[in-house]
């Protein structure tokens, strides 16, 4: 009985051994992992949604590391929660959920980075009476976010089409949705479940929204979300092809129509009715939701030839570029992604351009593929170098090192981002101020 007792005790205490013994060493990676983000200078908080701890509250449980999705973008330092890699941020928002004492704030932007965002109030509605704003455009661009925040917003669209007792009439809808990306599905559908008379455009030929823009495999962090008329939808990664095949699904199940190829370019208030100016000409509603997403208008590199035909802003499938010199500008997950997923089609030479001389705005896995396709020479890239001149067959690209060099380029991908329609918030009236690490509500996040 003594000898078995004692089997099992020494069981026990290898198996507390081992489990101790692998805890502790990924505790160690993830602080080696924070300490490399550190030295790079790559630790500055995002402009984006993001957690800020508060190290007078947090308790050490790592609850907000277990339930961040992002390996490493949060890591405990000396018994506290700390947001090692802010590039591996997404605004998941699960890591203020899981904490058990409520130490996490969720907020936009930093203390030195700003981030513009619409005025809204807990039901999204901006300064303007009956014009309300959803997902990327208002700071929330997670997928699954957006999606809630589309369908939530529907429901304080409904009360207050109700309070005012306006009926659809000849012309005049009681909703129109611009954007038919996850924000803006979400509340087509949420709409059609209430019985309201919704119309949505979308500018691009296609859905999917900001989506869509991603390159062809680029992976999607989701939650589950319930579509209305639709169901649950159950995804942890996802890439870009299968959530806009997805998307595809929902509306062709719902019976939605979206009016595609129609640009929203403002609107105005007359007599209690929305008249949105379009490429296809007025349209009048009671409520106008803004769903369209920050990206705006790409920006170009600004140099002689970027208007070329050969210029892209983005990259949809790289086996159309099978064989070509390509030549990708830009230093951020876009950039990086477009450049890795060229190099892999045969044939195709790919050179990638970063004015800088690292890729911080990546994330650490984009990076990390990156560095092993550069090694193994899959593609070559260019650091602290920028396009100067576009041809027809080849761009000019200055280096702190020397002289212009002429590459080849028979595509040239300007992956520079883009800049948040501004303008168009401010011609139909709504105010806007730059966050500088406010908190954000927890209407917000759409929860």
């Amino acid at each position: 009985m003594v000898a078995i007792l004692g089997a099992y005790t020494v069981v026990l205490v290898l198996g507390a051994g081992w489990l101790l013994r692998a805890w502790w060493s990924e505790r160690r990676l993830a602080l080696l992992h924070a300490e490399r983000i550190r030295a790079r200078g790559q630790d500055e908080a995002p402009a984006t949604l993001h957690p800020v701890i508060d190290p007078a509250i947090c308790i050490g449980s790592g609850s907000c590391v277990d339930a961040c999705p992002e390996q490493h973008a949060l890591v405990l330092v000396r018994g506290r929660a700390h947001l090692a890699d802010a590039g591996g941020c997404v605004g998941h928002g699960a890591c203020k959920d899981a904490c058990p004492v409520g130490a996490i704030t969720l907020v936009f932007g930093s203390a030195r980075r700003g981030v513009d965002i619409p005025e809204l109030d807990h039901e999204f509605q901006t300064n303007v009476p009956g014009l309300y704003i959803a997902g990327e455009l208002g700071g929330m661009g997670l997928v699954s976010n957006a999606v809630r925040q589309g369908v939530k917003v529907v429901d304080a669209i409904a009360a207050a089409l109700a309070a005012s007792k306006r009926e659809p009439g000849p012309g005049v809808a009681s909703l129109l949705v611009v954007g038919a990306g996850p924000a803006g599905i979400g509340a087509t559908l949420a709409a059609r479940a209430k019985g309201i008379d919704v119309r949505t455009i979308e500018q691009a030929p296609d859905i999917g929204g900001a989506v869509r823009s991603y390159t062809r495999q680029k992976v999607v962090m989701t939650q589950p979300v319930h579509l209305p008329l639709y169901g649950t939808v159950r995804l942890h990664r996802t890439n870009k092809q299968a959530l806009i095949e997805l998307w595809m699904d929902v509306l062709q199940r719902a019976g939605l129509t979206i009016e595609h190829g129609v640009r929203f370019e403002g609107a105005l208030l007359e007599d209690g009715v929305f008249v949105a100016r379009t490429s296809k000409g007025e349209m009048r509603a009671h409520a106008l939701l803004l769903a369209a997403g920050r990206r705006g208008s790409p920006r170009r590199l600004g140099v002689p030839g970027d208007d070329l035909p050969h210029v892209l802003a983005q990259l949809d499938d790289p086996e159309d570029h099978r064989g070509l010199s390509c030549v990708v500008a830009g230093g951020g997950d876009s950039a990086v992604e477009a450049a890795l997923e060229l190099a892999e089609v045969p044939a195709t030479k790919v050179s990638l351009v970063h004015r800088g001389a690292d890729f911080d705005r990546a994330r650490p896995a984009n990076r990390a593929r990156l560095a092993a396709a550069e090694a193994a020479g899959a593609l070559t890239v260019l650091r602290r170098a920028v396009v100067t001149r576009v041809h027809a067959d080849a761009v000019e690209i200055g280096c702190e090192s020397g002289e212009p060099a002429r590459t080849p380029a028979d595509r040239v991908f300007a992956l520079l981002g883009a800049d948040a329609p501004l303008g168009l918030l401010q011609a139909c009236g709504v105010q806007v101020r730059t966050h500088y690490g406010d908190a954000a509500a927890s209407g917000d996040i759409g929860t």
